[in-house]
């Protein structure tokens, strides 16, 4: 099994931590639901009640089926990945009955531009919420946040391809969401009407967050230093972003765990000056031991500091337009290069 270090650098591997998922069957021979553990054995079959049947008919009704067959299963409420198109404008709030939802996958099919359903923020038991790749539009719903036993949170879309828009002063929500441990909004488009778009500082209060995916949403201005109170993560890319200001010993005051951080971007045309500098001091040792850094388009040198030289943990490290002029430490390169 992918140890939880790989599943948090790649994604994909999310299926393996799901625990339970409604399968529901439209052949005639099984008139019923099931829950099955993602696992070696089976818990026992219970008959699904009436409401819950019909609230999964009317939610397969509002789709269509390209191939032209017909949904045999429904497998964590989800069809995710089977490139299904929304009928309608809006997904069937049938689902509502389903009042012990917790896992959620609408990954990776065609809803045609829809909004997210503002009902998605009455799942109260939710715990797994994907709607990634899955072509909904318009504001993402600050009703989200009250899902507050949610650990897995997926809005990323590709690259300017997003239909998604996130006003940046209704960013709020997500502090709401303590107990969540993955949070990936690559490609969303963050807005805010005359502003530039901000990271809040109440990100510092998503204390249980392992993984923070903010690649290429354009955010702008400083990052805020709460982000070095979120002692459990593990995975942080604000990269692909016109950060401004400086980055200090603060932004990483308790990220003890951290092992992938990526910021900036690699560009032929940097921008100059360069805004975002790293201000911290030569002698500073961070608190981490990283795998893997990246880092474009920051002012980090001109010396070769110690927080650098303290990471003998890398297996792979790109620092582009940095502005480091020193020489690379020998005896540093040939651990990175022969790690014991």
């Amino acid at each position: 099994m992918a140890s939880f270090t790989n599943f948090l650098f790649r994604p994909t591997y999310h299926l393996s931590i799901a625990h339970y998922f409604l399968i529901f069957f439209l052949a005639s021979s099984y008139p019923h639901t099931s829950k099955l553990h993602f696992g070696d054995a089976l818990p026992s079959s219970k008959p699904c009640i009436d409401e819950e049947r019909r609230a999964l008919l009317a939610f397969k009704q509002d789709l269509i089926d390209p191939s032209g067959g017909f949904l045999l299963g429904l497998v964590k409420l989800a069809v995710n990945g089977k490139a299904f198109h929304a009928k309608r404008s809006q997904i069937n709030p049938s689902l509502l009955s389903l009042k012990h939802l917790s896992y959620l996958d609408l990954s990776r099919n065609d809803f045609q531009g829809i909004p997210i359903p503002t009902f998605f923020g009455q799942f109260k038991s939710l715990r797994y919420l994907n709607i990634s790749h899955a072509s909904f539009g318009g504001e993402i719903p600050a009703h989200l946040g009250n899902l507050s036993n949610l650990n897995y949170l997926d809005l990323s879309e590709e690259s300017g391809y997003s239909l998604l828009e996130l006003p940046s002063n209704n960013l709020k929500w997500l502090s709401n969401l303590s107990s969540l441990k993955y949070l990936s909004l690559e490609g969303v488009d963050l807005i805010n009407t005359g502003l530039k778009s901000q990271l809040p500082t109440s990100v510092g209060m998503l204390h249980n967050l392992k993984y923070l995916n903010l690649y290429n949403n354009d955010m702008s201005g400083s990052i805020p230093k709460s982000l070095g109170q979120l002692s459990e993560l593990v995975h942080l890319d604000l990269s692909f972003n016109p950060w401004e200001g400086f980055l200090t010993e603060a932004h990483f005051t308790n990220l003890t765990r951290l092992k992938y951080f990526s910021i900036g971007k690699d560009t032929p045309y940097p921008t100059l000056p360069i805004p975002l500098i790293f201000n911290v001091s030569y002698e500073w040792v961070p608190p981490f031991k990283l795998h893997k850094i990246n880092i474009g388009n920051c002012k980090v040198g001109p010396a070769f500091g110690a927080w650098l030289q303290s990471q003998t943990e890398l297996v792979f490290v790109k620092l582009s337009t940095t502005g480091i002029s020193d020489s690379i430490p020998e005896d540093w390169f040939m651990i990175i290069i022969f790690p014991s």
